[in-house]
């Protein structure tokens, strides 16, 4: 699988998460390893629909932009919107809980068809990937 990491996330993240997950098949990669840092979201979106099999990670919730929000609904990939706070946290908090997080948004991903999900960052109780509508 590859996954790509929005512009709207720090490069760190997938850099990490692809030093720590590589040997499991899976290509971690940042935005702006593969596009200019202000491509815009539904000229990349489309090349990576193009492309085919990518699996995005934003922390955009496609809200405020009905050109955006058409390109996620329908690019046909699978999509992981980051919610419920996870915006309001620092590098390292964000950092641990989404190492946390990998293991189920990769069992996810594997059974999943491609489709927006969003998912808080709260993992224990009630964490879990729901069907997301931007």
């Amino acid at each position: 699988m590859r996954f790509i990491f929005d512009a709207n996330l720090s490069p760190r993240l997938p850099r990490a998460l692809n030093q720590l997950y590589a040997p499991d098949k899976h290509a971690i990669v940042a935005h702006v390893d593969k596009f200019k840092h202000d491509a815009k979201d539904p000229d990349w979106i489309s090349a990576l629909s193009k492309e085919g099999n990518w699996i995005i990670l934003s922390c955009d919730l496609f809200k405020k932009n009905p050109i955006e929000r058409e390109a996620i609904a329908n690019c046909g990939l699978l999509v992981y919107v980051m919610t419920k706070g996870w915006g309001n946290l620092g590098f390292d908090d964000k950092a641990w809980k989404l190492v946390r997080w990998w293991p189920r948004i990769v069992q996810h991903a594997e059974v999943s068809a491609p489709a927006p999900y969003c998912f808080a960052p709260k993992i224990s109780g009630k964490g879990k990937i729901e069907q997301y509508s931007p």
